[in-house]
C-alpha cells in the first residue's frame, strides 16, 4: 500500500540528482526497522545501494528492498 507524502516530500523522490535529499527521504519514509538492521548486518549503506556498491551476494536483499520501497511509493522508482 502506498504511503502518503506531502508535495514537498514527493519532490525528494522525483529529484534523484540530489542524493543527500533522496537518502534522507528513503531513511525517513521507506526504510523499515528490519531493513535498517539487514543493511547494518551486511555493512551496506543506502548510499552504497543507490550507487551499486554492494557484493553480488546481497542482490536478493537489495531487490527485496527495492520491491518494498516501490510498493510504498506506488510506482517503480528503484531497480537494477
Amino acid at each position: 500500500m502506498p504511503i502518503t507524502l506531502t508535495e514537498e516530500e514527493k519532490l525528494h523522490f522525483t529529484n534523484p540528482d540530489n542524493e543527500a535529499e533522496l537518502v534522507n527521504a528513503i531513511r525517513t519514509h521507506l526504510l523499515s526497522k528490519t531493513q535498517r538492521q539487514q543493511l547494518f548486518d551486511a555493512n551496506i549503506s543506502v548510499e552504497d545501494i543507490l550507487n551499486g556498491r554492494f557484493e553480488e551476494r546481497y542482490s536478493t536483499l537489495i531487490d527485496a528492498l527495492f520491491t518494498d520501497w516501490n510498493e510504498k511509493l506506488g510506482r517503480r522508482q528503484f531497480h537494477f
